[in-house]
């Protein structure tokens, strides 16, 4: 008895020291350790999110969730994270705290990029204004109809002044020119408005850095939280917000606006011209932007670009049959007022955005998709339920072994103790599942909901074997104390009781050896499944289209020449 139990302590030592120096597995060994500990990591990412946790599946079970809201201008000495910290701020407080990180680092175009992007109404007042300008391409327009900009003009200013240092640092970007022209258009200066807009088309490349955020939200949440997986690191990732984009739509609206001006007072030359603007950007962005929102965004100015040509009335795009019919007579006019050469042009761009609406129906298959997110979810379970097992048995078996030692009366209160202490830990484990299950829930909503992924469409199905053989290693794991229990009770029944207590003396150690050694190969498989997972994530920030697409076997389209 003392053998085995020697070797079965011995394995389970030897395997934890093991699994907490490999580099493979010590960091999912230390966010296992975290989570069976209590410590809802998700779920504080999730609520640092803006995500209330009485608004979560199951929300009033499991730990209490709270993330400290930062109340000062944060100054890490890192630029990353100095962005997401001041991210994490609110409307003049972030707006503050980001002039003060341009005047930080005045040489770097993210901290620049990173501005000009909260300046449009996420911290600062930009707006483009134009509203009645912009409904004249709606078939019923519905805002009130004021010209003027809400804007405050200095904030405006602060904007035009980092996006000049921008563009002056990357030269070849065509996000800061960009970004410039909203500036314009909010101060009323139409013409450089026009002016930006153009010299943002003659740009080769569109990058916002989102990249940098991204990169500094994780490290910031390592800071607090300690090592981060791939669901924590696509929660800082979904935390990262666009509010530029509407901002660049309703830049592209008034731009096509004023081309319609011109085409009806027959300087249908300046009018192509500006519509040709908003498209080239427009298809800039939806061929480069790393962000899968951002190509969207890029179709929609494409499809902008195309309304009332000559003053055509705007028409009721709700289907497939409206988007054609406009495709259509938009062609017709390009064909008849700006030739042969400009209609081709114009047939590629649309077939290029035909091509990535084709693709972008299938983001079940990204980082983001069904598959990984429930995947990963419930491979992280099955550590803990493999985790909260073996160290239970482990509990027993220490106990059963001190019952010797412990005298008659409180040897006979032995079987008691191991009653309470297993009724104990199953009731923290079930307490602590149910936290996480709230948080997995919560997590997957929001990223299907991200992706506008219904788990219903692509080749990926939700119950895959792969899903079903984990699930069952959970119930098998969550059960095995259980069974032990009722068999070591059975044994009892059946012989004399001291023969039923030398098997338990004898059995639980070993058995939670096997625990171990099973919750080791299922992390390590857990880690070099999460290094590819990363990997994927890394091709998202880098471009999620290309990414989706790749996984497809397709190419993502590029700009027509």
């Amino acid at each position: 008895m003392k053998r085995w139990n020697l070797l079965a302590a011995s394995t389970i030592a030897a395997t934890f020291v093991l699994l907490a120096v490999l580099p493979l597995t010590k960091n999912a060994l230390r966010f296992d350790m975290q989570l069976a500990a209590g410590r809802p990591i998700l779920g504080n990412a999730l609520v640092d999110m803006g995500i209330r946790q009485a608004d979560m599946p199951l929300g009033g079970i499991g730990p209490i969730l709270s993330v400290a809201r930062e109340t000062q201008i944060p100054h890490s000495p890192e630029l990353p994270v100095r962005i997401a910290e001041a991210m994490q701020l609110s409307g003049r407080m972030k707006w503050d705290a980001f002039q003060r990180l341009v005047a930080d680092f005045p040489e770097n175009p993210a901290g620049h990029a990173a501005l000009v992007r909260i300046a449009c109404k996420n911290g600062g007042s930009v707006g483009v204004g134009h509203d009645a300008e912009q409904e004249e391409l709606s078939a019923t327009p519905s805002r009130p109809l004021s010209r003027g900009s809400d804007a405050d003009p200095n904030d405006a200013l602060v904007m035009l002044r980092s996006c000049e240092a921008g563009e002056r640092l990357a030269p070849d970007n065509a996000y800061f020119p960009a970004m410039a022209a909203i500036a314009h258009y909010a101060l009323n200066h139409d013409s450089e408005a026009q002016a930006a807009l153009h010299r943002a088309t003659t740009k080769p490349r569109w990058y916002e850095y989102i990249d940098v955020e991204a990169a500094g939200r994780v490290r910031r949440a390592e800071q607090r939280f300690g090592p981060q997986n791939s669901l924590t690191q696509t929660a800082s990732y979904a935390a990262i917000l666009f509010p530029h984009y509407a901002a660049l739509r309703s830049m592209a609206r008034v731009a096509t606006v004023q081309a319609m001006h011109a085409e009806q007072e027959g300087n249908t030359k300046t009018g192509l011209a500006l519509r040709h603007d908003v498209a080239t950007l427009g298809e800039k962005m939806r061929e480069q932007s790393s962000s899968l929102i951002g190509g969207l965004v890029g179709m929609a100015m494409v499809n902008v670009a195309e309304g009332r040509t000559g003053g055509a009335p705007a028409l009721h795009i709700t289907e497939d049959l409206g988007r054609k019919e406009r495709d259509t007579q938009f062609l017709s006019y390009i064909t008849v007022h700006g030739g042969q050469a400009e209609a081709a042009h114009w047939q590629a761009l649309l077939a290029a955005r035909d091509d990535t609406r084709a693709i972008i129906k299938h983001t079940e298959v990204s980082a983001f998709g069904t598959e990984t997110l429930i995947g990963t979810q419930l491979r992280l379970l099955v550590n803990l339920a493999l985790l909260g097992a073996a160290t239970l048995l482990c509990v027993l078996g220490g106990l059963a072994l001190l019952r010797p030692w412990l005298g008659r009366v409180a040897g006979n209160a032995a079987s008691g103790i191991v009653v309470v202490v297993f009724m104990t830990v199953i009731a923290w484990q079930i307490w602590q599942g149910l936290g996480n299950l709230r948080d997995a829930l919560a997590y997957t909503g929001l990223m299907q909901g991200l992706a506008s992924d219904d788990g219903t469409g692509g080749n990926t199905p939700l119950l895959s074997q792969s899903l079903i053989t984990e699930a069952v290693l959970g119930a098998v794991a969550l059960l095995t104390p259980l069974l032990y229990l009722v068999v070591v009770a059975l044994r009892s029944a059946l012989v004399k009781k001291n023969h039923a207590m030398s098997l338990y003396q004898r059995s639980a150690l070993p058995v939670a050896a096997v625990l171990t050694l099973a919750y080791a190969a299922h992390l390590a498989a857990f880690a070099l499944r999460e290094r590819t997972v990363q990997a994927e994530l890394q091709q998202v920030l880098q471009h999620e289209g290309r990414h989706i697409a790749a996984k497809l076997g397709k190419t993502w389209p590029g700009v027509p020449e």
